[in-house]
């Protein structure tokens, strides 16, 4: 899963591997303001994802992955958030194929 997530330009964050949760972080804030959120690829929008394992069960481990931008204060429109959501989605793909290449099961 690391490996995936690195793949995409993620890297883990500081509070990395603190009590089953990861924090990757990516993309780079000062290029999306220099050159604007649509000359800059999705997957180099200013961008974390937090990954938290639970024992949901004694033979399961439940996976809540969340997903948000790190702009802080920016003029959105309708296509920023469209970019984002791209991001969000290829992020969420990776982890979908990292938990069911591992045998697991992705809800």
């Amino acid at each position: 899963m690391v490996r995936l997530l690195a793949e995409m330009g993620l890297r883990v964050g500081k509070a990395a591997d603190s009590g089953g949760k990861l924090v990757f972080q990516g993309g780079s804030q000062v290029r999306t303001r220099l050159f604007g959120g649509y000359f800059v690829a999705p997957r180099k929008l200013p961008i974390q994802a937090t990954l938290r394992t639970t024992n949901a069960e004694s033979t399961q481990v439940r996976l809540e992955l969340e997903i948000q931008d790190t702009l802080k204060i920016a003029i959105r429109d309708e296509a920023l958030e469209k970019r984002y959501v791209k991001a969000a989605a290829d992020i969420r793909a990776a982890v979908e194929e990292g938990v069911n290449g591992t045998g697991g099961h992705f809800r």
